[in-house]
């Protein structure tokens, strides 16, 4: 907790662990004694808030309360509602990190897996894994659509040709077959099975200029 902040003790879920804040630089007193509260996790995720109800229990004027609030809001801890309430937001793990890399500009807080540290290059490439692998299942699944299949049909046809696992559902479910489709849509669904069996990347450079040029 920073220096000069108020000390806060630690009564989970509820607003009776804050103690009052004393007089000089009360805005950022509060803004400090509101924001390490949410850092240390003593408010439920989702739990709603009024204005008022700060107030009193920091035992100072609505207008510092307020202020705080907006600060803290746009930094993204806390989320305004209508008719002045406040509610703590759902804080998943990579939404918890830029959340501490705003408040924290310059703390370490690496990634860990089974007590490995993983390096921030590994994270880069896994995001964008994963965005490239649900671009092509939405390109896929457009591509489908657009040229006569059903969305049921080309969503799970775009899916199972990525991963190469089988049957789908609708008209390529498991009492038919990809008979059904056109020539360009089996051409298509061919051309996804083999982008998936390389894992995407390696397929995709080699449809690059810049691989051939060199």
């Amino acid at each position: 907790m920073r220096k000069g902040a108020p000390v806060l003790k630690v009564i989970h879920g509820s607003l009776a662990g804050i103690a009052p804040v004393e007089t000089g630089t009360l805005g950022q007193r509060v803004y400090s004694g509101l924001r390490d509260y949410l850092m240390a996790g003593q408010l439920h995720p989702g739990q709603k808030l009024t204005l008022r109800e700060l107030a009193a229990a920091l035992n100072v004027s609505p207008m510092p309360v307020r202020e705080a609030v907006r600060r803290l809001a746009a930094e993204g801890a806390l989320e305004m509602l209508p008719n002045r309430r406040i509610r703590v937001p759902v804080v998943t793990k990579p939404r918890f990190r830029e959340l501490l890399r705003i408040i924290h500009p310059r703390v370490a807080n690496p990634v860990k897996l089974g007590g490995q540290l993983v390096e921030n290059n590994v994270v880069f490439a896994v995001l964008a894994y994963v965005f490239v692998y649900v671009s092509c299942i939405i390109v896929f699944t457009l591509l489908l659509t657009l040229t006569g299949a059903d969305e049921v049909t080309a969503l799970s046809a775009a899916v199972v040709s990525l991963n190469n696992t089988g049957p789908g559902l609708a008209q390529v479910g498991p009492a038919s077959n990809y008979s059904v489709l056109s020539d360009f849509q089996i051409w298509l669904c061919s051309f996804g099975m083999l982008l998936g069996r390389l894992e995407l990347f390696t397929l995709l450079v080699v449809l690059t200029p810049a691989f051939w040029r060199k």
